[in-house]
């Protein structure tokens, strides 16, 4: 059996390096608002695992919504209110998260309860996500405020508007907490029935792989024996490498067709296609078996 404190540490190392991944990405490596966000983001999924240290992987959620919020943040203030003082941006960006971690620290006993509440089986009701609508409709009025105010008040509208979204946060806090430690839940059950999946989906992916490696041979082969060039790599008709020729047979049996490299003979066109026709039959095949694997495993 799994060691409960090897499972609380490998759930903080994944929540930790999403949000570093997530808040590299949005700053663009700047280092004093990434220090921001990391704050925002990682003191509150703390606080909330102490708070709720039985809640599955509600860590992982949070920090899921929190990262979907400032990404949603940083697209609002670039359209609406660019340029802002970075100092005004910071405290706009952490003030509904303090407000929901102070309503969840407040309400704390009155959350465990409805959630107990809701493990049993007469109590298996949907949560609904009427509070995002008072926070979806401040954030549309948001685009409007551009014209309707002169530039230099935009970083009092923005603090304004993020206070307003505040108050909707903690008026709804039980309902989003909930919310939350229901998907952490659901979380859990699907990393859980990920992992029994590993080995049938190793095989799928190998029997995959092994498809593009064969392909990606052929290319070459007739690369090699037929006269002339086969293919156009990057606008220039010219021999390709085996790399190459690998890269062309994956995006191939994806059906992605980048168009960076292009088959001119019709010989290696008839072999591209029928890669695409095999690509798609595996692919119907190998979801199928993985349903049967995981059906056979529920049974």
């Amino acid at each position: 059996m799994r060691s409960p404190r090897r499972i609380q540490l490998r759930e903080i190392v994944a929540t930790a390096s999403f949000v570093l991944l997530i808040a590299a990405a949005l700053t663009g490596f700047s280092r004093w608002f990434a220090a921001v966000l990391l704050g925002g983001i990682l003191l509150p999924v703390a606080l909330f695992r102490r708070l709720f240290p039985g809640a599955g992987l509600f860590a992982l959620a949070l920090a899921n919504l929190l990262t979907v919020y400032a990404c949603l943040f940083v697209f609002f203030v670039e359209a609406n209110f660019a340029p802002v003082d970075p100092a005004v941006e910071a405290v706009a960006f952490v003030l509904p998260i303090l407000a929901f971690a102070a309503g969840c620290a407040v309400q704390r006993q009155s959350i465990r309860h409805l959630a107990e509440q809701r493990r049993r089986p007469e109590r298996q009701e949907a949560i609904g996500i009427a509070w995002l609508v008072p926070i979806v409709a401040i954030g549309a009025f948001t685009f409007a405020l551009p014209d309707l105010i002169a530039p230099g008040w935009l970083g009092l509208a923005l603090l304004l508007s993020m206070a307003a979204i505040s108050v909707a946060v903690i008026w709804n806090v039980e309902q989003i907490a909930l919310f939350l430690l229901e998907t952490g839940s659901l979380f859990e059950i699907f990393f859980r029935n990920l992992a029994r999946m590993a080995v049938p989906v190793f095989a799928f992916f190998s029997v995959y792989s092994l498809v593009i490696i064969v392909f990606a041979a052929l290319y070459i082969l007739i690369d090699r024996i037929q006269p002339g060039a086969q293919f156009s790599v990057s606008g220039q008709a010219r021999p390709m490498g085996f790399a190459e020729s690998l890269y062309f047979s994956v995006s191939t049996m994806a059906t992605v067709g980048y168009g960076d490299i292009l088959p001119i003979d019709n010989s290696v066109r008839m072999v591209a296609a029928i890669e695409v026709i095999a690509g798609i039959l595996l692919l119907l095949f190998g979801f199928a078996e993985l349903i049967r694997a995981q059906q056979g495993r529920e049974g």
